[in-house]
């Protein structure tokens, strides 16, 4: 099984895959890895693409009868994810290993349902840049295949997801993306997310060559209370917001334009109370 692991893992990444140890419960269908490492494209003495301490795993009987990855559970503990682009424009992402077939454009990868994902104490590395995060989701679905001009074709989704970024909690949310993923760029044709009765979309594209830049369109419109709470706004107790717009990130910095109402928006504070407000 650990060999069969390993393999189904480098063909997903095209980097070499490591696991020290691995056992296999049948009564339970649980898998436990232990020191998972992906390698990719680092030189030495760089840290891997990927490594995990502990990963445990539930496979659901499902995935039996239907003939599909299915897990009850997929979770990890102290993992790490470098990834670093090079002045020449290169990465250490290596790219997949399976190609499609003769007349076929694209060749599916992964095709995986996740009834319950847990990331815990996870570091994301960006050219050595630190960003602690942790997820946790249910009901995750993803999607991944790969095309004739080795670009990633791929789609997420959940429909109860928490992400904690730098100390800050969303509230529980609901989203569904596509993305595009090659050697120097990101693109997402479209990400769509709700949050209580707050629901929004974004787009918009991110590149590392030859130089680092984005660019991104979003809207979104809904009440404001779950928001406000969950990003720690005191003073907003509830209201209306629609707000559109689009922006650029590059070397001159962030540039946003776009529009923005706000109906009904009760404000308490202890030393003004303007009251129920209205703007645009």
């Amino acid at each position: 099984i650990q060999h069969r692991v390993e393999a189904d893992l480098s063909r997903v990444t095209g980097g070499k895959t490591e696991i020290t140890g691995l056992e296999f419960h049948p009564l339970s269908l649980r898998v436990n890895i232990r020191q998972l490492v992906i390698h990719g494209l680092e030189n030495d003495p760089e840290k891997p693409l990927f490594s995990a301490r502990d990963v445990a795993v539930i496979v659901s009987p499902e995935s039996l009868l239907r003939f599909r990855p299915l897990l009850r559970t997929l979770q990890w503990q102290h993992a790490e994810l470098y990834i670093r682009t090079r002045t020449d424009g290169s990465t250490n992402f290596p790219g997949a290993a399976a190609q499609p077939r003769p007349g076929k454009n694209v060749a599916d990868l992964l095709d995986l349902g996740i009834e319950r994902l847990t990331l815990s104490n996870t570091t994301l590395y960006w050219n050595n840049q630190r960003v602690p995060f942790r997820v946790a989701g249910s009901n995750v679905a993803i999607q991944l295949h790969i095309n004739k001009d080795r670009r990633y074709l791929g789609s997420v989704a959940s429909s109860d997801a928490v992400f904690d970024w730098k100390g800050r909690t969303t509230p529980h949310l609901s989203f569904a993306t596509r993305f595009e993923l090659s050697g120097n760029e990101v693109k997402i044709p479209g990400l769509s997310w709700q949050i209580a009765n707050l629901r929004g979309h974004l787009a918009g594209n991110l590149h590392w060559e030859p130089g680092f830049a984005a660019s991104f369109e979003f809207r979104a419109n809904g009440g404001l209370q779950e928001l406000a709470r969950a990003l720690r706004i005191a003073p907003i107790e509830s209201g209306y917001l629609f707000v559109d717009g689009k922006g650029t990130y590059d070397t001159r910095g962030l540039s946003v334009k776009g529009r923005i109402r706000a109906r009904d928006l009760n404000l308490k504070t202890t030393e003004v109370k303007p009251g129920i407000l209205s703007f645009a």
